[in-house]
């Protein structure tokens, strides 16, 4: 099986053997003070992987919104939060693509429970593994 850190590219820039997340800011090293991708990738374990990409995503997963044109509508960038039933009413988002590999390994709730429910209020889902 895949590792969650295939997800995030790790720059290797701190020298640090064991990334210990800092009690304040968790994407931190109580170590070292970098940010979790500034350590080597077998210097994290998975479980903070998981928590430095839901900071990254934010309150509402970490969405970018591109306005409508050209008779278009918005288009959402986020993470696997911004999937959710509630986030897609609010936004009256009608399709999702997902470009992220493996995320039925990674988030198995998301895609047993959070995907069937979008699925079934009529949204429309693409996926593409990369």
């Amino acid at each position: 099986m895949e590792s969650i850190k295939s997800q995030l590219s790790f720059n290797n820039k701190s020298s640090c053997e064991c990334f210990e997340p800092n009690y304040y800011k968790k994407v931190e090293c109580l170590n070292c003070c970098y940010s979790l991708i500034d350590h080597r990738s077998d210097a994290v374990a998975d479980e903070f992987v998981h928590i430095y990409i839901a900071h990254a995503q934010g309150k509402e997963g970490g969405n970018t919104i591109l306005e409508a044109q050209n008779g278009y509508g918005s288009l959402y960038l986020g993470g696997v939060k911004a999937c959710t039933m509630k986030f897609v009413q609010l936004k009256n988002i009608s399709h999702i693509i997902t470009a992220a590999g493996g995320l039925d390994s990674f988030y198995p709730r998301w895609s047993k429970t959070v995907m069937p429910e979008v699925e079934k209020s009529g949204v429309s889902f693409y996926r593409t593994e990369w």
